[in-house]
């Protein structure tokens, strides 16, 4: 992907965050359908499992999906001048987003949640379901993506030119007053 010019001086950075965004894209586009579609999924409609732990299953590959397609998406965008008209609304776009440590702990809590809901299956009916154990890998590693983008967004933030546009955009106040003008 070719990088419009004002973002050139953290091409780098934005390399590394489209190689993830890639990864996200194969995990939105090809792994979370595999494991929900192709592999063995069903099974938690046919055990005589709570309801409360189907649904948790459900929203692991729901919630799993959706934050692998937005994430890989937004990067994707990142040379729509309407949407980011510079790089300090792209970064605070993903920061808003799922790119922040809030919503990395929040992640991590519902992936102990998910985990425990696995083992509660596997201890009561002495197997698993490998398409429910493939997606908490998934959603692990997409944390773990998640945690690396965040890095990287730290980087951008410490360069001359994020600097000096959240100089003449006047912090984080003055991008949510253009929010709210929308």
């Amino acid at each position: 992907m070719e990088l419009r010019e004002d973002f050139q001086q953290v091409s780098q950075e934005i390399s590394k965050l489209t190689k993830l965004s890639e990864i996200l894209k194969d995990f939105d586009q090809n792994k979370w359908p595999h494991l929900k579609n192709m592999e063995d999924f069903e099974k938690i409609y046919y055990m005589t499992i709570n309801e409360d732990i189907k649904r948790s299953f459900e929203r692991l590959y729901e919630d799993g999906r959706l934050i692998a397609g937005q994430l890989w998406q937004t990067v994707y965008s990142i040379n729509h001048k309407d949407q980011y008209p510079d790089l300090y609304s792209f970064v605070r776009h993903l920061e808003t987003g799922w790119v922040n440590e809030e919503n990395i702990r929040f992640l991590a809590v519902e992936l102990n949640k998910f985990k425990k809901n696995y083992n509660w299956l596997v201890e009561n009916y002495g197997y698993g379901v490998r398409a429910v154990k493939g997606m908490i890998e998934l959603y692990e590693k997409q944390i773990e993506i998640i945690q690396e983008m965040k890095s990287i967004l730290e980087d951008i933030k410490n360069s001359p030119e994020f600097v000096k546009i959240e100089k003449q955009e006047g912090g984080i106040f003055s991008f949510l007053k253009k929010l709210w003008k929308k």
